[in-house]
């Protein structure tokens, strides 16, 4: 396996795309394209509405790019928080 595309349904009709890879030798053949774009294809003839997906909004793989690219639109934008929170004694 080259590319793959983990999904669930945490919400009625709608497809949530939990995870999506290509193994780093494979990357730039445009794989995870094709296996979003059949995902998305069967989820459709499934019966779903819309689909979902989360990203890092400053990823450097390009995956924004791809997201836009298959008809993606960014809905929100989270921020995550981190504090060290140290030795507890």
């Amino acid at each position: 396996m080259l590319a793959y595309v983990i999904t669930s349904e945490d919400k009625p009709g709608v497809l949530h795309i939990a995870l999506v890879g290509t193994r780093p030798e494979a990357r730039g053949r445009g794989l995870a394209r094709a296996v979003i774009a059949r995902t998305l294809a069967a989820a459709a003839t499934a019966g779903y509405a819309s689909a979902e997906l989360e990203v890092d909004a400053e990823s450097l793989t390009g995956a924004t790019r791809l997201y836009d690219a298959l008809g993606f639109a960014r809905d929100a934008v989270y921020g995550t928080y981190e504090k060290p929170v140290g030795r507890l004694v």
